[in-house]
């Protein structure tokens, strides 16, 4: 897998930056660039890789994202990742639970 930026003419990069989820920990990344003649030149193999830590209710950012997609309503099955922890404490996602049955879930995404 591989993110190719094309900014349309030789620029100045002092910094790339790729924000992941802890679950691409194993991701090995190296940055590369293209010179003049298109031959590619690697710049870092082994690029630096520093841990955030998310501030505030990633669940309600999870929700907010949705929100702002213009997604307000969620089917989720009872064995769907993440279920039973919604189930839990629908509040702590922004989730108000409409319905249940049939090993699913509907919730409303709240503001």
């Amino acid at each position: 897998m591989h993110i190719d930026v094309d900014f349309g003419a030789a620029k100045s990069v002092d910094q790339v930056r790729v924000e992941t989820s802890r679950d691409h920990a194993k991701a090995r990344l190296r940055l590369e660039t293209q010179d003049t003649s298109d031959r590619w030149i690697t710049l870092a193999e082994n690029p630096e890789q520093i841990d955030i830590v998310p501030r505030g209710s990633t669940r309600r950012a999870v929700t907010s994202e949705l929100r702002t997609r213009g997604i307000n309503y969620l089917l989720i099955a009872d064995g769907d990742w993440g279920a039973q922890d919604m189930r839990d404490d629908p509040e702590a996602w922004g989730l108000d639970v409409v319905t249940t049955g049939w090993g699913t879930t509907i919730y409303k995404v709240v503001p």
